[in-house]
């Protein structure tokens, strides 16, 4: 995760939006990631998708929920510093759970 936000960051486009997608492997369906500081600050239009890991799949229902969501970040050992933090217009976050840390939208 942290290399795909650098990777994003540092293409110096800003004016394009660049995609993370996942598809971590292993069989367990749930992929956790747990960083062990602060996320980067995410500078540069992005459009971050959990949807994208295989057995995800957005919410179909008009009440309740039916989604998969397969990947989740927890920042349990990031401490008191922001998990996730955007500082650039258009950009989206789907599709993760996101536990014990501070998002800043």
């Amino acid at each position: 995760m942290r290399e795909a936000i650098l990777a994003a960051n540092s293409n110096n486009n800003p004016t394009e939006t660049d995609r993370i997608n996942f598809d971590i492997s292993g069989t367990a369906l749930n992929k956790t990631i747990t960083p062990t500081s602060a996320l980067p600050q995410i500078v540069e239009p992005v459009i971050i998708d959990g949807y994208s890991q295989p057995n995800s799949s957005p919410n179909t229902l008009t009440q309740g929920t039916n989604a998969l969501l397969r990947i989740q970040i927890d920042g349990t050992n990031v401490g008191s510093g922001n998990g996730l933090q955007v500082n650039a217009s258009n950009t989206v976050v789907k599709g993760l759970v996101i536990n014990r840390f501070r998002v800043i939208l």
